[in-house]
């Protein structure tokens, strides 16, 4: 659904309720003439500009499109019960006003928290994430909206599941916005996509901000522009400092894997922190442009072409490949094994706690680093398990390598799909650097 083109009519009810409410408003009428304003991902600096210059209230009214991303934006920003939430003044009769009105701005604004909806193969409405335990059936179920279920499109779906899981816990970790994230979805196909559809999705916070987050490791960071540089870098997060591979909590691979998705997949991405923005665009010379705009709190936007011109599993371990470049030491020996596992081995099954890096934290301190350390033979069974994120890798197995390396036991790993084994084998090879 392209942003200027609303799924249905907004009902008369739905438009009273929008006018009455606090943060959201309709503006008078407009002359048509006027509204020629449009939000796309391919000029993110329009949209940026607008909030950046927002002094609690934002004007709409000649916004004639706004695509999936910028209407995250805007949820997130004003959400009734956030940090200084700003009123959105509309032009009731306008198509834009009509597709924010169908995906749902108006009942995120003012605070409903209900589960993912949308029109399949089209556009999933906004949805606000606030807990660690939503993001996976958030994700897998905006993937199979988004993306449907068909064999064909499993690259396109795969990707978009992994984007979100990555961006949604960045959101949950490390955002402190109470009120969690803001996740949209929409599959552009009119307009400035009719020659190349494509899927967007997108993630918003009104948090404190990357360069904050960053900046507990890594105080020398004074500028947002250069903390959004480094955060595309591998191992450099805000979980641990300079110089090391990872910690128990974070590897520092989440954007770093993103951005490297949309360029392999001649794609986009928008990263917003701050009062800075960086845009990998296909049409760019450089790949990279540095915006001068930024958003309060983080915004995300990602976007890809619906026919890929490569499969996600081997552009995922490429990736991985070129991670492993920059890990501070190369893998020596090998702990974790894919061969049958001896008779009587403990098995773990991942699929029931599939993303949740709490739970896999869990057992990797009460079952993995235990039968370890007695040399027990432990085997993780990655039955109906599709794809991981380097995240959910790292709180499974970070800790439980180093220890397989003390020991000298090795861990089994079964059932594991090829792009799983790729996450799995980057986490072996940097758990024995720093």
């Amino acid at each position: 659904m392209e942003g200027s083109q609303p799924s249905g009519p907004a009902s008369s009810e739905a438009t009273t309720r929008l006018g009455s409410s606090a943060v959201f408003c309709e503006t008078g009428a407009v002359n048509a003439a006027a509204t020629n304003k449009v939000f796309t991902l391919q000029e993110p600096s329009r949209f940026l500009n607008v909030m950046a210059a927002c002094r609690g209230s934002i004007d709409l009214s000649d916004v004639s499109l706004a695509e999936m991303w910028s209407l995250t934006a805007m949820a997130a920003r004003a959400r009734a019960d956030g940090r200084d939430p700003v009123a959105l003044e509309w032009e009731q009769s306008s198509a834009a006003f009509g597709f924010a009105t169908a995906v749902g701005l108006a009942e995120v604004v003012q605070g409903v928290h209900g589960r993912v909806q949308g029109e399949e193969g089209r556009t999933v409405r906004l949805t606000r994430v606030c807990e660690e335990k939503e993001i996976q059936p958030v994700a897998f179920e905006i993937g199979r909206l988004l993306a449907g279920e068909k064999p064909a499109n499993e690259a396109s779906r795969l990707a978009i599941e992994y984007v979100i899981i990555e961006l949604l816990r960045n959101v949950v970790q490390h955002s402190e916005d109470v009120l969690g994230g803001v996740v949209g979805a929409q599959r552009n196909d009119r307009g400035l996509h009719a020659n190349r559809p494509v899927f967007q999705v997108s993630v918003a916070d009104n948090g404190q901000g990357i360069r904050a987050t960053m900046s507990r490791t890594h105080p020398d960071l004074i500028e947002d522009d250069v903390a959004l540089e480094q955060a595309l870098w591998p191992y450099h997060s805000g979980a641990f400092a300079p110089g090391r591979s990872g910690g128990v909590e974070n590897a520092g691979l989440g954007l770093f894997y993103i951005s490297e998705l949309a360029k392999a997949l001649e794609g986009r991405l928008l990263v917003s922190s701050g009062s800075a923005s960086l845009l990998i665009d296909p049409g760019l010379t450089t790949r990279i442009e540095r915006l001068a705009v930024g958003y309060p709190g983080t915004l995300v936007a990602f976007e890809i072409p619906t026919e890929l011109p490569e499969g996600f599993a081997s552009v995922f371990e490429r990736i991985g490949e070129m991670a492993s470049e920059r890990s501070p030491r190369r893998l020596t020996r090998e702990w974790l094994s894919y061969e049958a596992p001896p008779a009587g081995a403990k098995r773990f099954v991942v699929a029931p706690f599939l993303e949740n890096n709490d739970m896999a934290q869990h057992l990797a301190q009460q079952q993995l680093i235990p039968s370890l350390v007695k040399k027990e033979a432990v085997v993780l069974d990655f039955s109906n398990v599709r794809v991981i994120t380097q995240s959910f890798a790292h709180a499974l197995l970070f800790e439980a390598l180093r220890c397989a390396w003390a020991s000298q036991t090795r861990l089994y790993v079964a059932n594991a799909q090829s792009v799983v084994r790729s996450a799995l084998r980057h986490v072996e090879m940097y758990a024995q650097g720093g």
